[in-house]
């Protein structure tokens, strides 16, 4: 192959499969590009129809070229079409990718900066009040607000469990790290007759299809305020490697 067509190969995403390879080798870049054009014609065409009878299923896309696929969706849905679909499929484990598939299917940089733009999250009022509300048991109104809007501005609120070094907890950290995160679940239970703290929270924990539920440590005295705002609710525990295991729970907004 001549330096010329493996660099065009390069260029446009190398959508071609191997066994073509050759046959384009022998071909004028101007011939390569008129193939392609008249591929992409007929393609363009037979999408369409194949679309508008209802055959088309985007799970299982028609057993053409990746990059022909990609530009007939771009022409008739619109960039931000493509890009959720290589978001939940062909690039569902490598996201990062997505930006040099839109490039090679046509994208200017402007459209691809568009297209990834991570929308605004819209903050809600009821959440924030609803958080402020319990919050203010402990703290001023002003500073529940505060407090809440930070939470709900970041989707949550993440703490560190204190505790974790004590008993054989270290142990209990190890085995969690066996089972899949979805089985293991974390509460937060107020323990009001601690004689050392009686507005003391323990996270306790339980694995679906294990026995018992097991006192893995409590919430760091300067985060109970926040934390009372959570009960009820089902945070998610991160257990965290390193000379000394700990964990983590995310507190959803």
């Amino acid at each position: 192959m001549t330096r010329e067509n493996a660099e065009f190969l390069k260029e446009k995403g190398k959508w071609h499969p191997e066994s073509e390879l050759r046959e384009l080798s022998k071909m004028s870049l101007k011939e390569i590009e008129q193939r392609e054009q008249n591929i992409r014609d007929g393609e363009f065409a037979q999408l369409d129809y194949l679309y508008d009878n209802g055959k088309i299923d985007f799970e299982n896309p028609p057993k053409i070229w990746t990059l022909t696929f990609n530009r007939w969706m771009l022409k008739r849905f619109g960039v931000k079409t493509v890009v959720d679909y290589l978001k939940n499929f062909e690039y569902k484990s490598c996201p990062s990718q997505i930006s040099g598939r839109l490039k090679a299917i046509g994208c200017s940089d402007q459209e691809i900066e568009e297209a990834l733009k991570e929308p605004e999250k819209k903050l809600s009022r009821a959440s924030v009040c609803r958080i402020a509300n319990k919050v203010s048991r402990s703290v001023s109104r002003q500073e529940a607000f505060k407090i809440a809007w930070k939470i709900v501005k970041n989707g949550g609120y993440e703490i560190r469990v204190a505790g974790v070094s004590f008993e054989r907890r270290q142990e209990a950290l190890k085995r969690l790290t066996t089972y899949d995160p979805k089985d293991i679940h974390a509460l937060l239970i107020p323990e009001t007759d601690n004689k050392f703290d009686p507005d003391a929270i323990a996270v306790k924990v339980f694995v679906n299809n294990q026995k018992g539920i097991y006192l893995l440590g409590y919430v760091p005295k300067t985060e109970t305020v926040i934390a009372r705002a959570f009960l009820g609710t089902a945070p998610i525990l991160k257990v965290v490697d390193g000379d000394l295991r700990g964990a983590r729970l995310r507190l959803a907004a």
